[in-house]
């Protein structure tokens, strides 16, 4: 699996078909794994989805990345490697707040065909002051300023 000196990725940009293609066929995985994480966390560290506590799981998994119109698919970026492209994109949680964002990669491989695209990984953080280091926080809802970097989780 690459990690991030082996691609460069693109400026974070305004999704384009492929990208929505990719993201529309994954999206009822996608779902399925932020309900998935959120009750694992919940169980674990509630501290990592606290920002949407009191947000229902229908209204978490709201979402849709359908079409040129939708305005939940807000950011992409991507990055060639040698077994296809990796994608990260920025969804808005519309029904979750105003600032709710989740950060999710998938693979394309290599091909033509966007049916062949696969679910990777949804983003949460442990944030460290050093790397052996307790975590202090717990993030997996990302605002909107929070840049859209690499991440292999």
């Amino acid at each position: 699996m690459a990690d991030q000196e082996d691609v460069q990725l693109s400026e974070e940009h305004a999704p384009q078909e492929r990208a929505i293609d990719a993201f529309t066929r994954l999206e009822s995985k996608i779902k399925q794994e932020l309900l998935k994480s959120r009750a694992h966390w919940d169980a674990h560290e509630p501290r990592m989805y606290s920002k949407v506590s009191g947000v229902s799981d229908e209204d978490l998994s709201s979402f849709s990345c359908k079409s040129q119109t939708s305005k939940d698919l807000v950011a992409v970026r991507a990055g060639a490697v040698s077994y296809g492209t990796i994608i990260f994109g920025k969804i808005r949680l519309a029904k979750a707040g105003n600032d709710a964002y989740i950060h999710v990669r998938i693979h394309d491989p290599p091909g033509e065909e966007e049916r062949d695209v696969v679910y990777h990984s949804l983003y949460t953080n442990e944030v460290r002051s050093t790397p052996d280091a307790q975590p202090t926080d717990y993030i997996a809802i990302q605002s909107r300023s929070t840049p859209l970097d690499f991440f292999s989780e």
